[in-house]
């Protein structure tokens, strides 16, 4: 395993959630509508849907597939959503404490899902096929941008 990817197995497992566990629901957010909670929940949903299959992968990927991951590797950062094309789904958990519980388990439900399926390529019309190592590289970048949304960075 190369130093890299161990280092956004680390931070995944154990980084993201002392910088989640330390977010007070009350935190403002630099950019965006989000509220501390939403953004839990949509990091969540996100781990969740990286791991599940959504139809059936094409051939060949597509440009746009191509394009997601060519952005998953560069420098490149997350742009800010522009407030008046944001607009907040509404929350699951009913406490703060139970989506930063949510959270954890998602964390270990995704890399239990690789232990078992150590070659699976969850595919989804979005991302396309992504390995185990693309969606480390791809949440790593995710949660960065959204840590720094709340000072988490």
């Amino acid at each position: 395993m190369s130093e890299e990817t161990q280092n956004y197995i680390t931070y995944l497992q154990e980084d993201a959630i002392e910088k989640i566990n330390s977010l007070d629901g009350d935190a403002k957010p630099n950019f965006g509508i989000m509220t501390a909670q939403h953004m839990i929940e949509h990091l969540v949903k996100t781990i969740k849907f990286s791991i599940k299959n959504y139809g059936e992968a094409p051939s060949e990927p597509t440009e746009k597939h191509l394009g997601f991951k060519k952005f998953i590797f560069s420098d490149m950062s997350f742009g800010e959503t522009k407030p008046e094309k944001a607009k907040l789904e509404e929350l699951k958990y009913a406490t703060l404490v139970e989506a930063k519980e949510s959270f954890a388990e998602a964390i270990d439900r995704f890399f239990d899902f690789f232990d078992k399926n150590p070659d699976a390529q969850p595919y989804n019309d979005f991302f396309g096929a992504l390995s185990k190592a693309e969606l480390e590289r791809f949440h790593y970048k995710h949660f960065k941008h959204h840590f720094k949304q709340f000072n988490l960075e």
